[in-house]
């Protein structure tokens, strides 16, 4: 995705570019009560147009979920993440974390293109 384009919908900065990894800090201009008190920081590979980790934190830097991509390759032309951990905390402070692998991935066959129209959140 292009930066730029992405820091339409969201307020914040460049933190960091280190190469053709770029860190993001970030807050959703959409102001509803819930992302008022959020901040993301989203690590994305400019060049493949991958999300390498995404966390969201509260205000007070209170860690709510953070998702960490692995494996990243091409899949039928398109970069993507064959692995993912995500941890979640919960109300009580515990962390859960989960680890999903994809396996055996096609993408878009025999489904032309023009049918999805993709719009950021």
């Amino acid at each position: 995705e292009d930066i730029d384009k992405f820091l339409e919908y969201y307020d914040g900065v460049i933190k960091e570019q280190n190469g053709d990894i770029y860190t993001l800090r970030i807050t959703p201009k959409d102001k509803s009560v819930y992302y008022q008190q959020i901040w993301i920081e989203e690590v994305i590979d400019y060049v493949k147009g991958v999300e390498v980790k995404s966390l969201i934190s509260g205000v007070d830097d209170t860690l709510i979920t953070s998702t960490e991509f692995f494996d990243i390759s091409q899949v039928d032309g398109i970069w993507f993440a064959k692995s993912k951990t995500i941890k979640t905390r919960e109300e009580n402070g515990n962390i859960i974390t989960n680890i999903i692998k994809y396996e055996d991935i096609k993408i878009n066959q025999s489904i032309a293109d023009n049918l999805f129209e993709i719009e950021m959140p």
